[in-house]
């Protein structure tokens, strides 16, 4: 028997695994689900998927997006959607820190009450990201995993 997940998905490593199959077969995709598709590969070799279904992330939450407007829809990008090419620095129930080289950030006005708040950035050069969209919150419902996007 198989646990049931905490976004109520059963076993979302699998489902994932299968979205990210049914994506690289894809014979014509964007750039964005090119993106997507490589980061989301880094992601899984880097261990970060079995730590963020542990920790209750969602496909959306981590595959999100936009079916209209993926590249400019923030509000609807998944974490793995919103990488694009740069790694997570640190991933915990409820946010993920994205490294980005050389960016020493000074201030950040929090979304998530509870995203630990003594340490706004976990790690130097990194920024936030919290489940439920790049800036918290509930994504658009017309959000849809990025292996359900039209080809390019």
């Amino acid at each position: 028997m198989r646990a049931i997940h905490a976004t109520g998905e059963m076993c979302p490593l699998d489902g994932w695994e299968a979205g990210l199959k049914r994506l690289a077969a894809m014979p014509r995709r964007t750039p964005f689900m090119d993106h997507a598709l490589r980061d989301a590969r880094a992601f899984w070799r880097d261990g970060w998927a079995a730590i963020a279904a542990a920790q209750g992330w969602g496909t959306l939450d981590l595959f999100g997006a936009h079916p209209r407007a993926p590249e400019r829809r923030g509000d609807a990008k998944g974490l793995v959607c919103a990488l694009r090419g740069r790694a997570v620095a640190r991933l915990a129930e409820g946010v993920a820190w994205i490294a980005i080289p050389g960016f020493d950030p000074v201030i950040i006005r929090d979304q998530v009450a509870d995203a630990d708040v003594a340490s706004p950035f976990g790690i130097r050069g990194s920024v936030r990201f919290f489940r439920g969209g790049q800036f918290g919150g509930l994504p658009p419902m017309e959000t849809v995993p990025v292996w359900e996007l039209s080809h390019g």
